[in-house]
């Protein structure tokens, strides 16, 4: 899928990918959104991965009836590699998601805010006002980037691993477990005898 270089450009953000409505007609856009190596490196770095295999991202962008507003949907999928919880060794992850954004003009959510008679229209399921609709597009990567972050697990655990519960023992990254020696390894064994 190729995409109009007027209307998709680059911004300063690690990874984005800012679409310039105004030049959005009443056709439908539809694109893919790459991932260059600086900024799945980027992305990385913000999102605390390991590392970004497999990346694949489709956009696509209708103005909604009216014209006052546009329409985001994305689907993307990726496996991500994150550091185990438990062991620190990599484990990693398909990640496949879908989502829709929509976006209104910043005066018509402040005036919603201030309870105004401007009326905003949400969609079925919504629980929040859109996004703002700013004058230099819509960041399409960006809001990739914030869906990424909301659904990646946070606590990755790799296959066996698990946390030891015995106080007096150390835990082993293969589920075993070894005596604690230090100042209180002392105190404890003497704790579990009285």
């Amino acid at each position: 899928m190729e995409v109009n270089r007027k209307i998709v450009s680059p911004s300063v953000s690690p990874f984005s990918h800012l679409v310039k409505v105004g030049d959005l007609g009443e056709e439908t856009l539809d694109f893919a959104v790459p991932l260059s190596e600086d900024q799945g490196q980027a992305l990385c770095a913000a999102l605390g991965l390991l590392g970004i295999v497999d990346w694949t991202a489709t956009a696509q962008l209708c103005r909604e009836p009216g014209g006052q507003g546009v329409s985001l949907r994305v689907k993307f999928a990726l496996d991500v590699i994150q550091s185990c919880v438990v062991t620190l060794d990599p484990v990693r992850s398909r990640v496949e998601h879908s989502f829709i954004n929509l976006y209104v003009p910043e005066a018509q959510i402040d005036a919603a805010r201030d309870g105004s008679d401007t009326e905003v229209v949400l969609g079925i399921g919504d629980s929040e006002l859109p996004d703002a609709l700013t004058e230099a597009g819509v960041d399409v990567g960006e809001a990739i980037a914030e869906r990424l972050a909301l659904i990646i697990d946070p606590y990755p655990r790799k296959e066996g691993a698990r946390f030891q519960q015995d106080v007096g023992q150390d835990f082993v990254g293969d589920g075993s477990s070894v005596k604690k020696h230090g100042p209180f390894a002392a105190l404890g064994s003497w704790r579990s005898s009285n």
